[in-house]
Protein backbone atom coordinates (compact mmCIF):
# COMPACT_ATOMS: atom_id res chain seq x y z
CA UNK A 1 0.00 0.00 0.00
CA UNK A 2 1.11 3.64 -0.40
CA UNK A 3 0.11 5.46 2.58
CA UNK A 4 -0.68 8.81 2.70
CA UNK A 5 -1.06 10.25 6.44
CA UNK A 6 -2.82 13.73 7.03
CA UNK A 7 -1.89 15.08 10.69
CA UNK A 8 -4.31 16.97 13.20
CA UNK A 9 -2.65 19.95 10.95
CA UNK A 10 -3.86 18.76 7.95
CA UNK A 11 0.03 18.99 6.71
CA UNK A 12 0.38 15.26 4.38
CA UNK A 13 3.12 12.72 5.18
CA UNK A 14 4.37 9.82 2.70
CA UNK A 15 6.55 7.88 4.52
CA UNK A 16 7.07 9.81 7.36
CA UNK A 17 8.41 12.96 5.02
CA UNK A 18 6.38 15.78 5.08
CA UNK A 19 5.39 16.39 1.42
CA UNK A 20 3.55 18.80 -0.98
CA UNK A 21 0.41 18.37 -3.24
CA UNK A 22 2.43 18.58 -5.89
CA UNK A 23 4.27 15.71 -4.60
CA UNK A 24 1.43 13.74 -3.69
CA UNK A 25 0.02 13.55 -7.56
CA UNK A 26 3.56 11.96 -8.79
CA UNK A 27 3.31 9.09 -6.01
CA UNK A 28 -0.39 8.81 -6.81
CA UNK A 29 0.16 8.32 -10.67
CA UNK A 30 2.83 6.43 -9.74
CA UNK A 31 0.55 4.00 -7.59
CA UNK A 32 -2.19 3.90 -10.38
CA UNK A 33 0.41 2.95 -12.74
CA UNK A 34 1.99 0.43 -10.48
CA UNK A 35 -1.80 -0.99 -9.45
CA UNK A 36 -0.89 -0.13 -5.36
CA UNK A 37 -3.92 0.41 -3.58
CA UNK A 38 -3.75 3.75 -1.00
CA UNK A 39 -4.28 3.93 2.37
CA UNK A 40 -5.39 7.39 3.47
CA UNK A 41 -4.62 7.84 7.55
CA UNK A 42 -5.80 10.67 8.74
CA UNK A 43 -6.20 11.35 12.33
CA UNK A 44 -9.65 11.89 13.88
CA UNK A 45 -9.65 15.39 14.16
CA UNK A 46 -8.96 16.15 10.31
CA UNK A 47 -11.32 18.57 8.32
CA UNK A 48 -13.39 15.91 6.59
CA UNK A 49 -12.67 18.25 3.33
CA UNK A 50 -9.28 17.63 3.51
CA UNK A 51 -9.22 13.65 3.52
CA UNK A 52 -11.89 14.00 0.33
CA UNK A 53 -9.51 16.42 -1.16
CA UNK A 54 -7.10 13.33 -1.33
CA UNK A 55 -9.26 11.09 -2.00
CA UNK A 56 -10.58 13.08 -4.94
CA UNK A 57 -7.01 13.62 -5.93
CA UNK A 58 -6.68 10.03 -5.90
CA UNK A 59 -9.48 9.20 -7.99
CA UNK A 60 -8.54 11.85 -10.60
CA UNK A 61 -5.57 9.93 -11.27
CA UNK A 62 -6.96 7.01 -12.00
CA UNK A 63 -6.27 4.96 -8.73
CA UNK A 64 -8.96 1.91 -7.99
CA UNK A 65 -8.21 1.25 -4.86
CA UNK A 66 -8.46 4.02 -1.95
CA UNK A 67 -9.21 3.06 1.48
CA UNK A 68 -9.14 5.01 4.91
CA UNK A 69 -8.51 4.52 8.16
CA UNK A 70 -8.42 7.34 11.17
CA UNK A 71 -5.76 7.63 14.22
CA UNK A 72 -7.68 7.76 17.04
CA UNK A 73 -4.84 8.59 19.37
Amino acid sequence: NLVVTISRENVLYLDRKVITNKELKAALLAAHKNKIPVLIMADQYVSLGRVVEVWDMARDLGVEQVNIATNRE
